[in-house]
């Protein structure tokens, strides 16, 4: 039998596992990650059920895309030639006020607005060689630990890797 099937999830993970609340902003879930030194945390509501994971690359993916689509909604600007006075000038409709562009009018996304819903897990007893097929064919980099529903801890590829080295 390989000794790797002696190892299992519950041995790896940490069991003080940071749960970001679906309705907290995006850059406090960003700032919490720092302070922890982690870049990824479940989202889990009121009742301790697991929501989703919250990861830095989901973050950067959907600032990604939104600047694709800011991009792609902003209309190209036109340069005229001519020496009509009155293209340079605008009228007053045509210019948006501070309030209106100002970062006040941009909606702070939420961490349930950028979330991965889709909770990937293993059991406290999964072997380390599943874990790791887990982590590898999901293209992830941390895993749930959790058993009948409740989450009891996480596993990333840091502690497999934190593992192989001290062992």
């Amino acid at each position: 039998m390989n000794p790797l099937h002696k190892i299992h999830a519950r041995s790896l993970m940490s069991s003080h596992v940071l749960q970001l609340s679906p309705d907290l902003p995006v850059p406090r879930a960003l700032e919490l990650f720092e302070d922890h030194k982690i870049s990824g945390a479940p989202v889990v509501d009121a009742n301790g059920r697991v929501l989703g994971v919250l990861s830095a690359s989901d973050v950067t993916q959907a600032e990604r895309l939104g600047r694709s689509a800011a991009r792609a909604q902003t209309p190209a600007l036109v340069m005229r030639d001519g020496d009509d006075e009155s293209d340079d000038e605008l009228a007053e409709e045509d210019l948006l006020s501070i309030e209106e562009y100002g970062p006040a009018s941009a909606e702070i996304p939420t961490v349930r607005d950028w979330m991965n819903p889709e909770v990937i897990s293993v059991r406290p007893e999964c072997t380390l060689p599943h874990l790791c097929r887990v982590l590898v064919e999901n293209r992830i980099h941390r895993v749930l630990v959790m058993d009948a529903g409740k989450l009891e801890g996480i596993v990333t590829s840091s502690d497999v890797v934190r593992w192989v080295a001290s062992n």
